[in-house]
């Protein structure tokens, strides 16, 4: 979709006054710094993949949204308004953002059992799957030690909460219902590998606002 001349003028002047960061430089310091940028800018996620696979997502500026942030000293006690941004699949792409290849996983009924994904050295190096409402998202060392085996599991014939107590087992980390209230709160999980290998963090959002709560590294734990 292209945009009209009245939307471009107004990317062009937010980016060129520097209240907004343009998509690319975004993605960069998603890539080098995944913690700080996570703390900072909330993503509205709307990824949602229909297998696991190498994909090509999209990431934009979100607009017409009061983002918060905790502040540095007081945290959540003091939040901040900050830029935000969101991240669709590309061919859901509607403006004037970035286009990127990710490894999409997808999401699967946990009565079938995880359906494990392999994170390796080669392909894209970021990882996205949807937004966790009531999902629990599972990572454990892959086959060699800089690889990572990954899954979302939606709970099916069982609860979110029997869930992820049911995927909380030594040697794998498992963020769910455990984590976070469903009713006011949704999960990004996103995955960076760099020469560390891969590093996977969720970011709690308040549903109600985009407002970051909290931001954690799930693997390695």
């Amino acid at each position: 979709m292209v945009l009209n001349s009245d939307w471009k003028e107004y990317f062009e002047s937010r980016w060129k006054s520097g209240e907004f960061m343009r998509p690319r430089e975004a993605l960069q310091q998603l890539r080098t710094s995944p913690m700080d940028f996570l703390k900072r800018y909330p993503i509205l996620n709307t990824f949602d993949c229909p297998s696991s696979g190498p994909t090509q997502a999209y990431f934009a500026n979100h607009i017409g949204t009061d983002a918060r942030r905790p502040g540095t000293v007081l945290k959540t006690l003091s939040m901040h308004k900050t830029q935000a941004f969101r991240i669709n699949l590309k061919q859901f792409m509607n403006g004037e953002g970035e286009a990127f290849p990710v490894l999409g996983i997808y999401t699967g009924k946990s009565s079938e059992g995880p359906a494990w994904c392999l994170l390796g050295g080669t392909g894209p190096d970021i990882m996205l799957t949807a937004k966790l409402t009531g999902c629990t998202f599972v990572a454990r060392p892959g086959p060699t030690g800089s690889q990572v085996e990954v899954a979302h599991l939606q709970p099916h014939e069982e609860t979110g909460l029997a869930l992820n107590e049911r995927m909380k087992v030594k040697g794998q980390e498992a963020y769910g219902r455990l984590n976070y209230n469903i009713e006011s709160r949704s999960i990004n999980v996103i995955g960076i590998r760099s020469a560390r290998g891969w590093e996977i963090y969720t970011q709690k959002l308040e549903k109600a606002h985009l407002a970051i709560r909290s931001v954690h590294r799930l693997f390695p734990a």
